[in-house]
């Protein structure tokens, strides 16, 4: 019973919760230093963590993600709930598409064995409020 608690607990810091897209297991969040906390706290169980930032640093959520295989697969199909999105996608080859305010980018990347494997995609979005804070708004 005590783990059933810790996990609700676990996916209201994280602001997402842990589901199935596709073909690899995906949670994603990190809204505020706790869910920040939360997710690095849980990372180590996936092989991919994207972090999703605009101009000056400021964190973007309700980004379209999607990850193709080599073939053609698609592995994760997601909005992301955060600047966050950790995928358990087991070795190879992958192709990172994901858009926000109208912009789109890719990119290439490789899993290993063994480790986390980061990527950082930065958009030329600007924070209108003129503040350095998170950026909560939907597409």
């Amino acid at each position: 019973m005590k783990k059933i608690a810790a996990f609700a607990l676990l996916g209201t810091l994280l602001c997402g919760s842990a589901q199935a897209y596709m073909n690899a297991p995906v949670i994603s969040g990190g809204v505020g230093e706790e869910g920040r906390a939360a997710i690095e706290k849980i990372q180590s169980n996936y092989s991919v963590k994207t972090i999703f930032t605009g101009e000056g640093g400021i964190y973007l959520s309700d980004v379209d993600v999607q990850i193709v295989d080599r073939n053609g697969n698609v592995m994760v199909s997601n909005v992301s709930q955060g600047p966050m999105l950790l995928a358990a996608l087991p070795p190879g080859r992958y192709i990172l598409q994901a858009a926000a305010d109208g912009y789109v980018k890719k990119q290439d990347f490789t899993v290993g064995r063994n480790g986390l494997k980061t990527l950082y995609v930065r958009f030329p979005v600007h924070d209108d409020n003129g503040g350095d804070y998170e950026r909560n708004r939907s597409l």
